[in-house]
C-alpha cells in the first residue's frame, strides 16, 4: 500500500533514528503518567472469558493507550486461607503486552475477613495488592485503589478519610519496599443530587486527606451520572457536570499541589442521550475538551465492551456493542487518539505500534548499558 503525503517515508527515517541515536529525553513512560507529557486514552475492560484477544485487538486499533481492569477483592480471594486464582490475568496481561497497551488495575469490593467497622484492613488491602503486582511484574503500571472511595458503595463503609489515608498508605509503602513503582491513585466520585446515605462529599473527602499530610501525584475522579453537554459549567450545586474536575482542579492549587494530576477513572455520555450519533458527539467532545487540560493525564471511558453483571456498578455503556458491533464514537476515538487528519489515518495506525515498540526497546538497551 502507497503511503499517503510521504508518512512512510518520515517514519522509517524515525525508525532508523529510534535504534541508533540515543534520544535526549526519557521516552519509557506511559502516555498520561506523571513523567510524560502526553495524554492517555483509556477504557474499562469487564473480565470475560475466551475473547480477550479481540477487546484488546479493538483497544487497540481505537488507538487507547490503556486499559483498566477490575481486581473484584471479594469475588477473587473469599477464603483468607485459600490464595487466589490469578489465571484469569494471565492471557489478558500477554495479550495487553503484544498490544502495549498500558494497563490500570481497578481494585475494590473487600471480602468480609478483610472489613472492619471503618473500612478495609490495611495490611490485608496491601498485602492483597502485592500479591497481584508481584504475580506479573511491571504489568500493572496504576492502581486506582477503591473507586469513590467517599461513598459507601467505594468503600462498603461509612466514608472514612483517615482509614482511607492509612489504606493507601500501607499499599504505597508495602509497593515501594519490594520495589514495585505502581502509582497508587486515590478515587474519589462526586455526588449525585441523590446521594447514598452516608456518603461524604468529595471536596470534603480530600480535604480531609489533605489536611491530614497526604500527597497524591494523580488524584483519581470517577463519574457516576454526568446530566449535561461536555461544556456545561461546574456549579457546586450540580456535580454531575463533566467540568466538576474544575472545582477539584482549583481545590488542589489553593492546596499548594499545582504539580499534582487528575485522572478521569470513569466517565460516561449522559444517559438521557440515547442516538448513537448524538453519544458519539458528547464523547468526542468530551475528550477533546479533557485532553486540553494540561493536568489531566488521562481519562478511561466506561466500558470498553459490554459489561457483565457485576461491572454495571461503573455503568453499562460500551463501545463495542452486544451484538460484537462497535459503536460510532469508536472511529472518534480513533481519530483523535491518532492525532493525525483522517487521510493519513489507515498508514499511521499501522505503524504507530511498531514505533512504540522500537522507542521502548531502544530506551531499554540504553538504560541496561
Amino acid at each position: 500500500m502507497k503511503c499517503k503525503h510521504g508518512l512512510g517515508r518520515k517514519l522509517l527515517v524515525w525508525l532508523i533514528v529510534l535504534t541508533v541515536v540515543p534520544l535526549p529525553f526519557n521516552v519509557y513512560a506511559a502516555d498520561g503518567l506523571p513523567d510524560s507529557p502526553e495524554f492517555g486514552y483509556g477504557a474499562q475492560l469487564s473480565m470475560v472469558t475466551g475473547n480477550q484477544a479481540y477487546l484488546l485487538d479493538q483497544a487497540s486499533q481505537i488507538g487507547l493507550d490503556w486499559v483498566a481492569i477490575q481486581f473484584d477483592w471479594a469475588q477473587l480471594w473469599p477464603d483468607p486461607n485459600t490464595q487466589p486464582d490469578l489465571s484469569i490475568f494471565v492471557d489478558l496481561v500477554h495479550e495487553a503486552t503484544q498490544r502495549d497497551l498500558s494497563l490500570m488495575i481497578v481494585f475494590r469490593d473487600s471480602p468480609a475477613w478483610a472489613m472492619t467497622a471503618d473500612g478495609p484492613k490495611s495490611d490485608a488491602t496491601a498485602a492483597a495488592v502485592l500479591s497481584l503486582i508481584d504475580a506479573f511484574p511491571g504489568q500493572f503500571l496504576a492502581i486506582e485503589l477503591f473507586p469513590g472511595a467517599n461513598t459507601v458503595n467505594g468503600w462498603g463503609a461509612m466514608p472514612n478519610p483517615g482509614a482511607y489515608l492509612a489504606v493507601y498508605r500501607s499499599v504505597q509503602s508495602t509497593l515501594a519496599s519490594h520495589s514495585q513503582n505502581t502509582i497508587v491513585i486515590p478515587s474519589i466520585t462526586p455526588l449525585s443530587t441523590s446521594p447514598t446515605s452516608g456518603d461524604m462529599d468529595d471536596l470534603a473527602f480530600l480535604k480531609t486527606l489533605y489536611e491530614a499530610g497526604a500527597q497524591f501525584p494523580i488524584v483519581g475522579l470517577r463519574y457516576a451520572n454526568l446530566n449535561s453537554e461536555p461544556l456545561t459549567n461546574p456549579e457546586p450545586g450540580n456535580p454531575d457536570v463533566l467540568r466538576h474536575y474544575e472545582l477539584v482542579r482549583q481545590f488542589m492549587l489553593d492546596k499548594g499541589f499545582a504539580q499534582d494530576r487528575i485522572w478521569i477513572t470513569g466517565f460516561s455520555w449522559p444517559l438521557q442521550i440515547v442516538e448513537p450519533a448524538s453519544q458519539a458527539q458528547w464523547l468526542n467532545d468530551a475528550f477533546i475538551l479533557l485532553k486540553a487540560q494540561l493536568y489531566i493525564g488521562a481519562a478511561f471511558f466506561t466500558w470498553l465492551n459490554p459489561p457483565t453483571l457485576q461491572d454495571t456498578w461503573a455503568g453499562s455503556t460500551s463501545l463495542i456493542l452486544p451484538d460484537s458491533s462497535l459503536h460510532p464514537a469508536w472511529r472518534d476515538i480513533r481519530l483523535l487518539a491518532a492525532g493525525n487528519s483522517t487521510d493519513d489515518l489507515d498508514d499511521l495506525m499501522i505503524y504507530q505500534p511498531l514505533v512504540k515498540k522500537l522507542v521502548k526497546t531502544a530506551n531499554y538497551k540504553r538504560r541496561s548499558t
